[in-house]
């Protein structure tokens, strides 16, 4: 039997350049690597603390919290461009093991890591 359920509380977002982290040079390839052995660091990490980080209901455009400013593009409305990071802590009940879970993300401005 499918079950749908919303996800759109309870997420997490900062900035990548408010985060103080040290990203290496090849953090991406081990991003990609180790998420799901859990040996990544920074804001990939599981562990990593996000208890300053604002929380949010998505859909969210973090842009246009953002004033305005000529120095910008005006194809985005003179509003700053980045990186963020969304983040959301959850668990899966134990009546789901070995059970299908598809997670689906509509809406995803530009491009994304999952």
């Amino acid at each position: 039997m499918k079950e749908i359920f919303l996800f759109n509380d309870g997420w997490k977002i900062r900035k990548e350049c408010d985060i103080p982290v040290i990203f290496e040079n090849d953090y991406f390839d081990s991003y990609c690597s180790n998420t799901k052995t859990g040996l990544t660091s920074g804001p990939a990490s599981m562990h990593f603390y996000d208890g300053e980080w604002k929380t949010v209901s998505v859909p969210h455009d973090w842009v246009i919290e953002e004033l305005p400013d000529n120095a910008n593009l005006s194809s985005q409305g003179y509003r700053p461009q980045g990186a963020v990071w969304y983040r959301k802590h959850f668990r899966v009940d134990e009546k789901y093991k070995d059970k299908r879970i598809f997670l689906k993300f509509d809406g995803i401005a530009i491009s994304s890591q999952i």
